[in-house]
Parts: C-alpha cells; sequence; structure tokens
C-alpha cells in the first residue's frame, strides 16, 4: 500500500508553479534493463503520467539506479546552467529522494524535498527470521526525518510555494533561477 494520495494533485502544483514563474524543470525518470521489473523500459510502468510529461523546453534524463545523479548527467546540466537549489518531488521518499537528496548534499547542491509532493510504499523488514511489516506512512516519516536539517531542508508544497514570494520581488525572482 501507498501513503500520500495526493502526491500526484502535489506535483501537479509544483510543476504549474515552476512552469508559471518560467523556472527550470528537469524531470528524471527511472527505468530498468530487467524485463520482469515494472520499470522496465518497454512497460507501462516505466511512462511518465500524464500530468508529468514534460512539455518541450524540458529535460528529461533518464536513470538506471535509485540516484538521479549517477547514471545521468544531471550533475552536469546542473552545472552548466549554473543551479545550485534543488527541489524535489516524486517517488519514493526512502529510495530516489532519498538517494538523491543525500547525493545532492555531498555535492554542494542545496536541497529541498517536498513532503507532501513525495511518497512511498508499505516494506518489510527482516530480522533474523522475523519479518516486521513498516506501514508506507512510516517508511515516508522516517526518510524525511532522516533527511531533514542535514541533507535536506523538508518542507510542505504550500510553505515552499508561500516562502518563495516570487512575485513579490523581482530579485528574489533572479535568485530563484537556480530552482
Amino acid at each position: 500500500m501507498r501513503n500520500n494520495p495526493d502526491a500526484e494533485k502535489r506535483i501537479s502544483e509544483v510543476l504549474k508553479f515552476f512552469r508559471d514563474h518560467e523556472l527550470p524543470v528537469i524531470h528524471v525518470k527511472q527505468t530498468s534493463t530487467d524485463p520482469n521489473s515494472p520499470l522496465y523500459s518497454k512497460s507501462p510502468g516505466s511512462e511518465l503520467k500524464d500530468f508529468a510529461t514534460p512539455l518541450k523546453h524540458e529535460l528529461l534524463l533518464e536513470k538506471s539506479i535509485s540516484c538521479a545523479f549517477w547514471g545521468s548527467d544531471l550533475k552536469k546540466v546542473l552545472d552548466q546552467r549554473g543551479i545550485r537549489k534543488i527541489v524535489l518531488c516524486g517517488l519514493t521518499t526512502d529510495h530516489g529522494i532519498s538517494t538523491t537528496a543525500r547525493s545532492g548534499a555531498s555535492l554542494g547542491f542545496s536541497v529541498f524535498v517536498l513532503s507532501d509532493a513525495t511518497a512511498t510504499f508499505d516494506r518489510d523488514g527482516e530480522i533474523g527470521t522475523f519479518i516486521i511489516p513498516y506501514p508506507a506512512g512510516v517508511v515516508h516519516e522516517l526518510a524525511l526525518a532522516s533527511l531533514n536539517n542535514e541533507f535536506a531542508q523538508i518542507m510542505t508544497t504550500d510553505n515552499f510555494i508561500s516562502s518563495s514570494q516570487i512575485d513579490k520581488s523581482p530579485s528574489l525572482k533572479h535568485s530563484m533561477d537556480g530552482f
């Protein structure tokens, strides 16, 4: 089972905000070479959702592992564009979001993770012969807690949008160009 059924709605709001303010958007899609994987490049599970389809001027990078920095040109693209701040949303909080946030921070980027624009699934832990089920909500909150204030600034979509004050200050718009 997955937590945060509104993640797609929140991601749509983030995309609208960035597009309305002409901020750069880079999409990263994970694919697998394993034909049995739901992320196999030729399976329906690997397709982007309609709401997240890149516009013509938006870049789409593909990755084959959970981290968006390794196995893609993301760092090179961000460096070429002078982008030092990144905002992460998508699936899954404890895999792709977490590893990308950690790597991004280690590479010197300021990382923002939007807690309500991310989601994950139930996970099972194993201790010896015992299987311990962890509900998606717990996994999500723990993943965010482990990133908070060390690898990323965690905030909601509304807090991010309202704190940017992009419409109120032309100088802030310029400083937001790195998102």
